[in-house]
C-alpha cells in the first residue's frame, strides 16, 4: 500500500541519490518513517545524519529517545549527555536523564524544573508533570515532587493531583497545607472517599487534634466499614493516645476479623495484653 507521503518520499529519495549527505532530505525521510511506524528505517536515516553531523540535535534526540524506549539505556544516556554538553537540552532531556541516572536524578529534575517554570503551562502537560511528581514522591524526593505537582495542578487541578499535593505536604510535615488539599478532594467527592478521610484523620493526629482524628476515621467507616486499616488506626489511637483499652481492643479485633493475618493489628493487640 502506497504511503500518503509517497510523492514527498520520491522527491527526497531522488535528492539523496544525487547527494547522499543532504541532511534536509534525510531528516524528512526519517520523520516520515517514524510517523508511519517504520521505526528502524527512521533510525537508519537519523544515524546517517549523525554520521555527517555528530552534534545534530534532532538526530541525537531521536536516537536517544528510541534507544531509551528499546531499553538501550547506555546509548540513550550517551546521546542525551551530548545534547546537554552542546547546550541543546530541553526539559524532556533532563527528565529522561532522571530516569536513566538515578544517582543524579535530583540534579536533572532541578534543571528540568528551572526550565519548566519559565514556560507557559498547558493542559496537555498535565500527564507528564503528574507522572514525574508521582515518581519523585515514590523516590522520597518530596520537594521536587511538590514543584512538579504544582506544575501539574496549574495545568489541570484534578482530584488526583490535589490528593498527591496533600500527601507531599504531609511528608514535608506541613499539615495545614496537606489538610487544605485533602479537604478540597473530600468536598468535591462529598466525603465519599475513604482514603481521603483517612488522610485528613492522619493530619489531625499529627496536629494533636485527636478528637477530630477519630471523627474522620469514623466518617471513613461510614463509607466502608470493612476496611482493616481504619479499624487498626482507631485501635492505635485508643491504645496509644487516648489510653482506652476496651475501645482499642474492639477496633483491633474488628481489624483481625477482616484479616486474621493482619500483623500490625496482631502486634498492637499483644502489647495491650
Amino acid at each position: 500500500m502506497a504511503s500518503i507521503y509517497q510523492d514527498t518520499i520520491d522527491k527526497y529519495s531522488a535528492i539523496l541519490e544525487e547527494d547522499s549527505h543532504n541532511i534536509r532530505a534525510l531528516l524528512i525521510l526519517a520523520r516520515i518513517a517514524i510517523k508511519e511506524g517504520r521505526v528502524q528505517e527512521g533510525v537508519d536515516y537519523y544515524t546517517k545524519i549523525f554520521d555527517i553531523d555528530s552534534d545534530h540535535p534532532e538526530a541525537l534526540y531521536m536516537i536517544g529517545f528510541i534507544s531509551m524506549i528499546n531499553k538501550d539505556n547506555d546509548k540513550a544516556k550517551e546521546k542525551f549527555l551530548r545534547l546537554i554538553r552542546i547546550n541543546k537540552a530541553n526539559p524532556f532531556i533532563y527528565e529522561y536523564m532522571s530516569f536513566l541516572d538515578f544517582s543524579s536524578r535530583a540534579k536533572y529534575l532541578e534543571l528540568a524544573i528551572e526550565i519548566n517554570e519559565k514556560l507557559s503551562i498547558r493542559k496537555k502537560d498535565y500527564g507528564r508533570y503528574s507522572y514525574i511528581a508521582f515518581k519523585a514522591y515514590l523516590w522520597g524526593e518530596y520537594k521536587l515532587a511538590l514543584r512538579y505537582a504544582e506544575l501539574a495542578y496549574n495545568a489541570n487541578a484534578t482530584n488526583t493531583i490535589s490528593n498527591l499535593l496533600g500527601c507531599i505536604y504531609y511528608k514535608l510535615e506541613d499539615y495545614d497545607n496537606a489538610l487544605s488539599y485533602f479537604y478540597s478532594v473530600s468536598l468535591d467527592l462529598k466525603n465519599s472517599n475513604l482514603f481521603t478521610l483517612s488522610n485528613i484523620s492522619s493530619c489531625f493526629k499529627q496536629k494533636k487534634s485527636i478528637n477530630l482524628a477519630v471523627r474522620y476515621l469514623n466518617k471513613a467507616l461510614d463509607v466502608n466499614d470493612t476496611n482493616k486499616f481504619v479499624y487498626y488506626s482507631l485501635g492505635y489511637i485508643y491504645a496509644n493516645i487516648l489510653e482506652e483499652k476496651d475501645l482499642a481492643l474492639k477496633n483491633l479485633n474488628r481489624a483481625l476479623e477482616i484479616d486474621s493475618n493482619y500483623m500490625q493489628a496482631m502486634h498492637a493487640k499483644l502489647l495491650l495484653n
